[in-house]
């Protein structure tokens, strides 16, 4: 039978759900709004990096020097007695007494494994130790 009382509580009970799922749905919206503000952080801690990058000043200058005429470049190169460790492990020396003669217009591979100094190689000899 409805009367007040049980109306009261049918009432009651249907205003308790309906406050539960809003609130789920607001705790949901919450937990959005948390990521999407991490995702906010991060992007803009990202940018400032690459800002950093752009306003480092390069070690090798990049512009003034000279040119050299192209019959005074042979094209090979030659290590002689290299000895080479990283500057923060001195200690642990990379190469030792390490002798290589590249004739012009020969390819050559640097293999190696992860970390063994193949970028780090290729890198220093083409900025800083091609002696001419």
């Amino acid at each position: 039978m409805l009367n007040s009382q049980n109306l009261f509580r049918i009432l009651f009970w249907f205003l308790n759900l309906t406050c539960f799922i809003t609130s789920i749905f607001f705790l949901r919206s919450l937990a959005s709004v948390s990521v999407l503000f991490g995702q906010t952080i991060r992007g803009l801690s990202a940018g400032a990096r690459v800002f950093e990058y752009l306003l480092i000043q390069p070690s090798i200058p990049i512009s003034g020097g000279f040119c050299l005429p192209h019959d005074y470049i042979k094209g090979n190169v030659q290590f002689k007695h290299v000895k080479f460790a990283y500057p923060t492990r001195e200690d642990q020396t990379v190469l030792s007494d390490f002798s290589l003669r590249i004739p012009a217009g020969t390819m050559v591979a640097l293999c190696g494994p992860s970390g063994a100094g193949r970028e780090y190689t290729h890198l220093n000899f083409n900025y800083n130790y091609f002696a001419l």
